[in-house]
């Protein structure tokens, strides 16, 4: 992972990259699974446990040790199956670009954009915005991916 302030290219170490993904994946666990009512979370286990055999089938069929993608003793099969499905996510992050533009002569970002150049052909992403009219992505079958109008979620 990159980040380009003002301009300079500043690499982040691979090392520090994975510390931030389990730093983010962590924050993401603490603040949101709590709040999932319990009978949700007993329904997910059950869920998840049948994707986690799926992938266990998948990986004796190709010849390898299928029993590697369990759980360990004792864990939540959901957070190992988020755990699994949040870094398979981000497999392209090393190639992403932070881009940060700020005010000269003071520390007020004014712009911020994320470039994930292996989903978007090497374009630079756009900003990212926290409210406006922004397209939402809408399925359309095989007739391909369109654009639909829709409310952006609230600015908080």
């Amino acid at each position: 992972m990159h980040i380009d302030i003002d301009g300079k290219l500043y690499e982040i170490p691979a090392a520090m990259e994975a510390a931030m993904m389990g730093q983010l994946f962590q924050m993401i666990v603490d603040g949101m699974y709590p709040q999932i009512p319990t009978m949700v979370r007993q329904g997910l286990k059950v869920y998840t446990r049948k994707e986690l055999l799926k992938m266990e089938q998948a990986l004796d069929k190709a010849g390898y040790d299928g029993k590697s993608i369990r759980p360990p003793a004792g864990e939540d099969p959901t957070l190992h199956y988020l755990r699994i499905q949040f870094y398979n996510g981000l497999k392209g992050i090393h190639d992403a670009i932070l881009l940060i533009d700020t005010a000269e002569g003071s520390n007020t970002i004014t712009a911020f954009a994320l470039s994930l150049p292996e989903q978007n052909q090497g374009q630079i992403g756009g900003p990212l915005l926290t409210g406006g009219n922004i397209g939402e992505r809408e399925d359309v079958g095989d007739e391909g991916t369109g654009q639909a109008s829709g409310e952006a979620v609230p600015d908080p």
